[in-house]
């Protein structure tokens, strides 16, 4: 009967600690994919003059599904590809030429790999 309790105890304790470590990996999930937007609306693209300057870098927002958080850009999402990896384009004259990728996806998600290893690793070891 003791072994029961002790079982049952354990249990309860390890029940607890992965209720403590999910919540803790999806608060910082949270954060870091809400950083990275933020980063990226900092970085990305604007256009120099017009109504729609800035559009496309306003338009990056966080997006959870299930247990994913999914960084995209809402309004422009056809933009990303092209700004990121460059595209033909075709002059006034008629002949064509290719605009230069500006790199800014790349780069936040490159930090945000590096990043939220180590701050879900310091902040599961304060648990």
């Amino acid at each position: 009967m003791a072994s029961n309790s002790v079982s049952a105890q354990i249990d309860e304790i390890l029940t607890t600690y992965e209720s403590e470590v999910h919540g803790v990996m999806e608060t910082t999930i949270e954060e870091e994919a809400k950083k990275t937007a933020k980063q990226l609306k900092s970085t990305s693209p604007k256009r120099a003059s017009g109504s729609k300057r800035g559009a496309y870098a306003r338009s990056w927002r966080v997006t959870k599904r299930g247990r994913t958080y999914i960084v995209h850009n809402a309004k422009h999402y056809r933009l990303t590809h092209l700004l990121e990896n460059g595209h033909v384009v075709r002059n006034a004259k008629g002949t064509y030429g290719r605009a230069a990728p500006i790199k800014h996806i790349e780069p936040a998600l490159k930090e945000a790999e590096t990043e939220l290893p180590l701050k879900l690793e310091s902040r599961l070891r304060q648990l």
